[in-house]
């Protein structure tokens, strides 16, 4: 059902594109596109493992609460994103956590999932079955040792998470 609504979605923003041009859309409908695009994107590359991690009603709360999200939400989104990979970079291979560093890498991640979970969903017990997938599928360790440039970048993330959720 999530994926035909998606389609549905998908092919209605198409229609009006195709309708209007590109040119003629406004910047909100350009940027409720971008945003239905990243969603689906991420459906496709993602949306199997997590659906059935986290159930249908969760992924679905998730990516209309991404879809609501304002266009300076986003930015620091994208922000948030790139400095969890940068703060990550120097502590793959460290193997001590008790850093002030570890610490602070662990809250933004945190932060990152409290703005793209629905409230309810976070968890200590979630926040280390989302890291544990980091590990466990290559797509996701390889984007961030795509991210940092360093092999291990999944499991020092991972390793942090669990020692923060303990």
């Amino acid at each position: 059902m999530a994926k035909r609504d998606q389609m549905s979605l998908l092919l209605q923003t198409l229609d009006q594109t195709l309708e209007k041009g590109v040119d003629t859309m406004t910047d909100d409908e350009k940027f409720a596109a971008f945003k239905d695009q990243a969603i689906n994107k991420n459906e496709q590359a993602y949306g199997k493992e997590v659906r059935e991690q986290y159930g249908e009603d969760i992924v679905n709360a998730s990516n209309e609460k991404f879809r609501k999200m304002s266009q300076a939400q986003v930015a620091q989104l994208t922000a948030l994103q790139q400095k969890i990979l940068d703060e990550l970079k120097p502590l793959v291979g460290t193997t001590d956590f008790n850093t002030p560093e570890a610490k602070h890498l662990f809250k933004l991640h945190k932060q990152f999932l409290q703005l793209t979970w629905p409230s309810e969903q976070y968890s200590p017990k979630a926040h280390r079955g989302l890291a544990a997938m980091y590990v466990s599928d290559p797509r996701f360790s390889k984007y961030y040792e795509d991210g940092t440039g360093k092999k291990g970048a999944a499991e020092t993330l991972n390793a942090i998470i669990r020692h923060y959720t303990r």
